[in-house]
């Protein structure tokens, strides 16, 4: 009688072969999530490096920037900003909202619908004291909700969130300084359309907006018949060329993705 012989092989996820994997696996497991959670901030700070400013204070933030979307015309209605926010009572309150905004006649660029500008500011303001509004709030009758919602809305609100959705280039003052310390205002805001001259391509023209007469004056484009605006002054400074510093021209981008090219021609 021959005897037989049996043996049980280990595969590679049991025994000894299995043991080892598993070791192995974990160990790489715990440097491959460990290198995520430190990579995190680099990859935070890399992106914030091609974000714009008012992305980076955003509540909304996120890892890639917002994709950029080149503008024809401008002034222009940024109607991105509101996309996508949800609220539970935001349909309740929209009308009050949107009366308020007619009531407080909020003035727009002429290139903006009005209609639809009051629309996305209605959305806007809600937003902002939605945030502002106690817990307890939530809890009273509709009528005196919308009364203490309403209440919380002030000039300097409505005007900040205008001016996030209402995108424009303002062109502002121009400043020479010397190296003696010489300052002096070459173009003040309010002469701005006296002093610049318009020319190229494409249809151009200076207008007075609320929050920037003072400091500035927008500059309307359409680009859609000719892709070029040039704007062209001259002054003489107080001091000698030889003691100028620098120049500086004051300017509130729309964020339209042109692009923005400067001369300076001297004597």
């Amino acid at each position: 009688m021959k005897a037989t012989e049996t043996k049980s092989a280990s595969s590679a996820f049991t025994g000894v072969r299995g043991a080892q994997f598993w070791r192995h696996a974990w160990i790489y497991g715990l440097l491959i999530a460990g290198s995520a959670v430190f990579m995190y901030p680099f990859i935070w700070m890399a992106s914030a490096s091609v974000k714009l400013d008012r992305e980076l204070f955003s509540e909304d933030a996120g890892i890639l920037p917002a994709q950029p979307i080149p503008r024809v015309q401008s002034p222009y209605l940024e109607k991105r900003l509101h996309a996508g926010y949800e609220h539970p009572r935001l349909a309740e309150f929209m009308p009050a909202f949107s009366r308020a905004v007619e009531d407080r006649r909020v003035v727009w660029p002429s290139s903006i619908d009005p209609a639809e500008a009051g629309h996305e500011l209605a959305i806007g303001l809600f937003r902002r004291v939605a945030r502002l509004a106690p817990v307890e709030w939530w809890e009273l009758p509709a009528e005196e909700l919308s009364r203490r919602l309403l209440g919380l809305v002030t000039n300097a609100m409505i005007e900040t969130e205008r001016s996030a959705l209402a995108r424009g280039l303002v062109l502002g003052r121009l400043v020479a300084r010397s190296y003696d310390l010489e300052e002096e205002i070459v173009i003040q805001g309010d002469a701005i359309p006296e002093r610049w001259s318009r020319e190229g391509t494409a249809e151009s023209a200076f207008s007075i907006y609320p929050g920037s007469a003072a400091d500035g004056r927008l500059l309307n484009y359409d680009f859609s018949k000719g892709g070029l605006v040039r704007l062209r002054t001259e002054a003489v400074l107080p001091f000698s060329l030889d003691r100028l510093h620098r120049l500086q021209l004051f300017l509130r981008p729309d964020d339209s993705w042109h692009a923005l090219e400067m001369t300076v021609e001297m004597k």
